[in-house]
């Protein structure tokens, strides 16, 4: 979409929320916005969870950007456009999802024993987000091989595929 927009003043990009804290979330943990933070006691990733204004104030940066089609094409979380543009949740933090799940996740990814069911989700969520991005090819080839994923199709492989990346 980016490309059929790119000679008009429209600028087509993606963008996520991380751990999403909807009124269907809040329900689910049985917690209230009043009281959120509970539910993290049920499940960690809940402490890094964002509200759906969160999203919202990056659409906002985003279309106060006058610079924003240098974007085009590009697929972005909130919390990572919080960093960049200086937005916060309503509570004046800025959660981080992604950060929260990597910080849990290196020690098991380190370590030379199984991965966890939570580390194994993890890890191949972290590697569908970069395995397509040249510099995140090393960390998707490691991750690769700690998943124990050995055939993956073309299309699936990190960038240079699951050989290690020569050396420079």
């Amino acid at each position: 979409m980016a490309w059929d927009l790119a000679t008009t003043r429209v600028t087509a990009l993606a963008l996520s929320p991380g751990f999403l804290r909807s009124e269907a979330m809040l329900e689910n943990f049985g917690v209230t916005e009043a009281n959120w933070r509970d539910g993290a006691k049920r499940d960690p990733d809940f402490a890094a969870s964002e509200t759906p204004r969160y999203v919202g104030r990056a659409v906002a940066a985003l279309a106060a950007d006058p610079e924003v089609r240098a974007k085009a094409g590009g697929a972005y979380f909130a919390a990572d456009l919080a960093e960049e543009y200086g937005f916060t949740d309503i509570d004046g933090s800025q959660p981080h999802f992604w950060k929260s799940v990597l910080a849990r996740l290196e020690p098991e990814l380190a370590g030379e024993t199984d991965l966890s069911p939570w580390a194994r989700l993890h890890a191949a969520g972290r590697y569908q987000k970069l395995h397509l991005s040249p510099e995140h090819a090393v960390e998707a080839r490691a991750l690769a091989a700690r998943l124990g994923w050995k055939r993956l199709g073309a299309g699936l492989q990190p960038v240079g595929g699951l050989a290690p990346a020569p050396k420079a």
